[in-house]
């Protein structure tokens, strides 16, 4: 009798058998898709910076317009230096330039410093320095022309990626994307 009920009592749960070949297959799936991620990590840190370049550029002319004060963007590739502190400091500084002599001082007041993600170059050489007016309109302190573009790119084994903001004078922008290059060779 009890065989008999043994037999037809339902079974519960799963076999080891069935519970290595989840495993298994999980463990396939997160080694394709991590390398995948892994490899697309420089791609996000670009499109990040890119945006937070963008948001660089539209919150410095609102605080222009809204504090009736010149703002001022200083960005290096190399990093900006703050005087205040002498500490190498950011790759984009936005402060309000309170003395009107575009370069930071302890009577400025400090809007927002950026530093550029590990992988993210800076295709625009050199330090530049623009200026928002109270009235929002945008000033390149470096005598450029417009309009003006910030490239950045992200360098991958075979390809690399280029994103950029093309300031205008008047102070609007655009947002490019000039996608994938192949590098020849």
């Amino acid at each position: 009798m009890s065989k008999k009920m043994a037999s037809t009592q339902k079974r519960y749960g799963f076999s080891l058998l069935e519970m290595m070949i989840a495993l298994v297959i999980a463990g396939i799936l997160l080694a394709v898709g991590g390398t995948y991620l892994h490899n697309r990590r420089p791609v996000t840190n670009l499109n990040g910076a890119a945006t937070r370049v963008w948001g660089e550029f539209q919150n410095a002319r609102s605080a222009a317009i809204r504090r009736n004060a010149p703002v001022v963007i200083r960005w290096s590739s190399a990093g900006v230096t703050r005087i205040s502190n002498g500490e190498q400091k950011a790759n984009i500084i936005t402060y309000v330039d309170l003395n009107g002599d575009g370069s930071y001082s302890s009577e400025d007041t400090l809007v927002s410093e950026y530093s550029f993600p590990k992988g993210v170059n800076v295709d625009t050489p050199g330090e530049a320095t623009f200026r928002f007016t109270p009235k929002g309109y945008f000033e390149d302190l470096g005598g450029g022309m417009s309009p003006w573009d910030f490239v950045l790119s992200t360098e991958g084994d075979d390809d690399s990626e280029t994103r950029g903001i093309r300031v205008f004078i008047p102070g609007s922008m655009r947002y490019f994307y000039t996608g994938i290059t192949q590098d020849e060779g």
